[in-house]
């Protein structure tokens, strides 16, 4: 049980507890995050999506470049652009990709390849 009235307290009296109390949070909840599921039944549209990516994927390290665009990706991955866009974002949100400067990369190779395994 945690004593919200002095957590509050403590918050507001100490900028550095503050932080290092966000910090821990955002960990244990990363944490938890790997542990979970990863999708339950993966979607047929994601599963093809992620396949196409592996093709793709250079062997950059520590994070491959992926060659193409959407385009590319989705008539890889036999889907439509608005389906590829949808798979796109779902891995894009998971963090397993990573999008700078118009250019994809992979930034969990391991997770990726665990969903089509």
């Amino acid at each position: 049980d945690l004593d919200l009235p002095l957590i509050n307290r403590l918050c507001r009296e100490s900028p550095e507890f503050s932080m290092r109390l966000i910090r821990h949070v955002a960990l244990e909840c990363s944490q938890a995050l790997e542990r979970a599921p990863v999708f339950g039944e993966v979607p047929a549209d994601l599963l093809r999506l992620t396949s196409a990516l592996l093709r793709r994927g250079t062997d950059d390290e520590p994070a491959p470049l992926v060659a193409g665009t959407l385009r590319d990706l989705a008539d890889d991955a036999g889907l439509d652009m608005h389906d590829a866009y949808h798979a796109l974002h779902q891995l894009l949100d998971r963090g397993w990709l990573q999008l700078a400067e118009d250019q994809l990369s992979i930034a969990a190779l391991d997770a990726l390849e665990a969903l089509v395994d």
